[in-house]
């Protein structure tokens, strides 16, 4: 089996260009006379955007046009411009990852009366709309609670100490705003957190394009074969996929691991150290990938495996299902939404590198569990297209014009 390490990358245009449509009855008769602003971290061009980003621009680039009318404020990066106009839409981009939330807000208040919705994409630190937007012009959403641990790992201490106490303050700030979740899991933590039960609506993420084929037209690989494609970072457990494959190795002689996607060059440094310092054979890292590339891997794998400490919802889970791929993952908040055990893929007990080494064995070694978990995750994945979330989302942003 030859892998392809210079696979083409990516075009530099945003996810609201790809082609997500909508009928245009559904256009006309649902989305209508709205100015939208959405703030957020980063935008799809931005080297570190990852699936906050992905799930805010494919769900507005649905609800954009002739009379929706949507902004996007970010923060800018090297070789970044600072606005970029498209057909319904606006980029501006302005400050830093750390102070771009400063420059939003005084963009708003300069600007309030220019629009009818403010969106607040919360990736860890939020904009703190409340303090500066009206509650009937603001709507909050929250992918997941990250944790000391995870925010540690992807930030240097006092950036991490800013983020954990912005993230912990959530709770305060946005008890009277409504709220969009992906998930049962980060609904379970906002009401622990005493958000009002009314206030959260759960809007699942979706893939870009919905597959309509049979499990038995997919060609899977030859050799049994073990993949991980997503952000490549630190949050992400990879290390753990290395560490585990290298158990599979001493069972399945002949296994091979796929790692790509794209993320921080120091995680990708530390996992090629990993797997020189385990003497691991058949590991394959590609780097980024463009959409067919990924799905072709997608559909030659086996497993996937997903080790992530916690997600919001774990869309790359739903991509792989897509190509009639189950998916091992750990018990954890988010990915237990987007894996149904035992029908889709398997849980693992949350870091336990054995447990995960186990369960890949399992099916690499059993075509008929394999077979019957990749039919199911195809049938799964049917339920989750942007059309659908876009209209949910839509209808949440219609009901901040009434009196709640």
């Amino acid at each position: 089996m030859t892998f392809n390490n210079n696979a083409s990358m990516p075009a530099d245009i945003p996810a609201i260009f790809y082609k997500l449509k909508m009928s245009t009855d559904k256009k006309r008769g649902i989305f209508k006379n709205m100015r939208i602003l959405a703030f957020n971290w980063r935008d799809p061009k931005n080297p570190l955007a990852g699936g906050a980003e992905e799930y805010l621009f494919n769900i507005l680039s649905l609800i954009a046009n002739d009379k929706n009318k949507v902004t996007y404020f970010v923060a800018s990066f090297p070789g970044s411009r600072s606005r970029e106009e498209g057909e319904n839409y606006t980029i501006i981009r302005k400050g830093s990852r750390f102070t771009v939330y400063v420059h939003a807000a005084l963009f708003y208040i300069k600007n309030r009366k220019k629009y009818d919705v403010v969106i607040d994409s919360i990736n860890t630190v939020p904009f703190f709309i409340p303090l500066y937007v009206g509650k009937n012009k603001r709507i909050a959403i929250i992918y997941h609670f990250g944790g000391w641990k995870t925010i540690r790992k992807e930030l240097p201490l006092f950036p991490s100490i800013v983020a954990y106490i912005a993230e912990k303050s959530i709770a305060l700030f946005y008890k009277n705003t409504d709220i969009i979740t992906i998930s049962n899991s980060t609904k379970e933590d906002l009401l622990k957190k005493n958000i009002d039960e009314k206030r959260i609506k759960i809007v699942w993420s979706g893939v870009k394009t919905v597959k309509n084929r049979a499990y038995n037209e997919i060609k899977k690989a030859s050799v049994p074969t073990v993949v991980y494609i997503g952000r490549i970072k630190f949050s992400k457990n990879i290390d753990h996929v290395i560490k585990a494959f290298k158990i599979v190795k001493g069972r399945i002689k002949n296994a091979e691991l796929i790692i790509g996607g794209k993320g921080d060059e120091d995680c990708y440094t530390y996992l090629k150290n990993l797997k020189k310092e385990e003497n691991i054979d058949n590991v394959h890292f590609l780097g980024e990938l463009n959409e067919k590339d990924k799905t072709r891997y997608l559909e030659l794998a086996w497993v996937f495996v997903y080790p992530s400490a916690k997600e919001g919802w774990g869309i790359s889970a739903i991509e792989a299902n897509t190509c009639g791929t189950p998916v091992i993952a750990y018990n954890v908040p988010g990915l237990r939404d987007s894996i149904k055990d035992t029908i889709t893929g398997m849980l693992a007990k949350e870091n336990d590198i054995g447990d995960l080494a186990d369960k890949i064995t399992f099916l690499l070694n059993n075509q008929i569990a394999r077979d019957e978990l990749g039919k199911n995750a195809i049938g799964w994945s049917k339920n989750f297209s942007y059309e659908k979330s876009a209209e949910k989302f839509y209808e949440e942003l219609k009901f901040l014009s009434t009196d709640h």
